[in-house]
C-alpha cells in the first residue's frame, strides 16, 4: 500500500512539473507572435510615413493620400495614413474632417443605401493640430466595418480645413475619398 502512495506521488509530481513546463511554453510561443506583429505592425508604419514623406516632398502636395482604396471582411479595422505639409508660410491649426459620402455596389457600381449608422464606422473629424511653415504631420483615419454588408462599396470624403485666409485653407488641398470594398 505505501509502496502504492509513493508511486501515485511521484506520477503527481511528475505531471505537475510537465504541465508546467508546457505552460511556460505556451506563455513563451505567444509572447513571441505579439512581439513578431508588433514589429511588422512597426515596420509597415515606417514605410507608410516613409512613402507619405517622399510624396509630401516630391509633388508639392498639401495633402497626401497614398493609399485610397482598401478591401476588408466585415467588422474587420483598418487605419489609412493622411499626410499634411504646411505651405502658407506662416502657423496654423489644421482640421482633418471624414463624412460619409455614399455606397455602391462593387459589381455594377451602381448606388446603394446603407441601413447602418456610417458614424460608428469613423471619426468624423481629428484636430485641431499645429503645424508651423513647412512642418508636416501623419494623420491616422481608423475605419471599422461595423454593420457592413458584402459586395458593397463605401466611399468616404476626406477635407483638410485651416485656420487662416478661407481661399488658402478652406479645403486645404484637394479633397481626398477613401474607398473601402467590404467582402465575407
Amino acid at each position: 500500500m505505501k509502496k502504492k502512495a509513493i508511486t501515485l506521488s511521484i506520477n503527481l509530481i511528475t505531471i505537475f512539473i510537465i504541465s508546467i513546463v508546457v505552460f511556460a511554453l505556451g506563455i513563451f510561443a505567444v509572447r513571441y507572435f505579439i512581439t513578431s506583429a508588433r514589429e511588422l505592425e512597426e515596420e509597415v508604419s515606417i514605410s507608410v510615413e516613409r512613402q507619405i514623406n517622399q510624396l509630401l516632398v516630391s509633388s508639392n502636395e498639401k495633402v497626401v493620400l497614398p493609399e485610397f482604396r482598401k478591401t476588408l471582411h466585415q467588422g474587420q479595422r483598418y487605419s489609412f495614413a493622411l499626410g499634411i505639409k504646411n505651405y502658407l508660410e506662416q502657423t496654423a491649426d489644421f482640421n482633418v474632417n471624414m463624412r460619409f459620402s455614399y455606397a455602391m455596389t462593387t459589381k455594377d457600381e451602381s448606388l446603394y443605401s446603407p441601413n447602418i449608422d456610417m458614424s460608428r464606422w469613423i471619426f468624423e473629424s481629428q484636430g485641431p493640430f499645429r503645424l508651423g511653415d513647412n512642418e508636416k504631420k501623419i494623420i491616422s483615419m481608423p475605419v471599422h466595418t461595423i454593420g457592413s454588408e458584402p459586395g458593397i462599396t463605401y466611399v468616404f470624403e476626406v477635407e483638410v480645413r485651416c485656420n487662416k485666409n478661407i481661399e488658402l485653407c478652406n479645403p486645404y488641398g484637394y479633397k481626398q475619398k477613401i474607398f473601402v470594398d467590404v467582402i465575407k
